[in-house]
């Protein structure tokens, strides 16, 4: 009832979203103001700066929150009343109260067997007392849907639950079956490889003629050489993506990034730097439609591409360039953090990356190797 009494008189105030404020900083600059997100980073303050937390809205969109409280928890819900303030040409919350948010009671559904479908809502979700929630489960090919149960407890065996949330944490699994479906699977399989095989054995046989003449072409005088050669060819990522032809005059920076962690953990790859008055560049980016148009085409080859769904990247993150000798590391993202050993680099601002140096972008992260 208490928290209830103080929100009820926070949002008598300028209540507003994350969004609405890094969409149109000057708008809310000094103004006192009350928004609500979620905690993703805390960064506790030196002797010669202030701690702050970074707080993410409902739609993606994050602020820094300067603070002399208490450090909040990672990845709980905050309401912040603050004044707004703008460091850098980005708008920074000055914290003078933080409550938690009374969101309700957690409904975490689980699947059962693992694969053997998708439900949504995905994991944990939190739901006010009496509040009303539709779950839907899609079976996977070769499962169908069997119910959803708590414990041994049988709620529904279609496939939408609209489900009333009690007040208590509760737990839903949405259980498969795969033995029908299977069997049918495999039939039909195997009977798709008998007319293969019958196809290609008993298909007519064609005559295949005498190729023509070779016939010498001469290639004119002056044109230019458009000879390309391959990168990585050998390599398979499952979290980025590299240009697999680049000019034949290409400018390998010296050195290898290997991935220390997720799908690609172990695996290394070498990096095809531009050509610029500054020295050889390659940039670092979150994989999005559209990037060509972000990194002109002549400098494809020397584009790193990262696979990042939770958007923990910028569309251009950092730049690696390698000059007399030495690699270094110029971060281009004023939202996501980008770290060398473990420290923030700031926005614009250039570091060496020394041999054996880690480099954190979003949620991978790479060691530099030289030979």
């Amino acid at each position: 009832m208490l928290f209830a009494m103080i929100g009820t008189l926070a949002f008598a105030q300028q209540q507003v979203s994350i969004e609405e404020i890094t969409a149109s900083p000057t708008r809310f600059n000094h103004e006192e103001v009350i928004f609500e997100g979620f905690v993703t980073r805390y960064v506790a303050g030196t002797a010669t700066t202030s701690s702050y937390y970074e707080l993410q809205g409902d739609y993606g969109a994050r602020i820094r929150v300067n603070t002399s409280g208490p450090a909040p928890r990672i990845n709980d819900c905050y309401i912040v009343t603050g004044t707004v303030t703008i460091f850098n040409g980005d708008p920074l919350v000055i914290e003078k109260r933080k409550i938690e948010c009374d969101r309700g009671y957690r409904l975490t559904l689980l699947v059962n067997p693992q694969g053997g479908g998708t439900v949504s809502p995905v994991g944990t979700t939190v739901v006010g007392e009496g509040n009303a929630i539709e779950l839907r489960a899609t079976a996977n090919s070769w499962y169908r849907f069997t119910g959803w149960t708590i414990g041994n407890e049988v709620l529904s065996t279609n496939e939408t639950l609209t489900y009333r949330m009690p007040a208590t944490d509760t737990v839903i699994t949405a259980n498969f079956d795969q033995r029908i479906y299977f069997i049918g699977g495999v039939i039909i399989i195997l009977v798709i490889i008998a007319l293969i095989i019958i196809f290609f054995l008993y298909r007519p046989r064609k005559t295949i003629p005498p190729p023509p003449a070779y016939e010498e072409k001469q290639e004119p005088v002056g044109v230019e050489d458009k000879e390309t050669i391959v990168i990585h060819k050998d390599q398979n990522y499952d979290t980025i993506r590299l240009q697999t032809k680049a000019p034949a005059t290409v400018k390998f920076i010296p050195g290898e990034l290997e991935i220390l962690n997720g799908l690609d953990k172990g695996k290394s790859f070498m990096m095809a730097g531009y050509p610029t008055p500054d020295g050889n560049v390659a940039t670092i980016g979150r994989d999005h439609d559209g990037w060509q148009n972000l990194v002109p085409a002549e400098r494809h080859y020397a584009h790193i591409r990262i696979k990042d769904e939770s958007n923990t990247l910028s569309r251009m993150q950092a730049e690696l360039i390698q000059r007399s000798g030495k690699l270094y590391l110029k971060n281009l993202s004023k939202v996501n953090p980008t770290q060398v050993d473990g420290e923030d680099v700031p926005v614009n601002e250039v570091v060496e990356v020394k041999p054996n140096a880690t480099i954190k972008a979003g949620f991978i992260e790479f060691r530099y190797k030289t030979k």
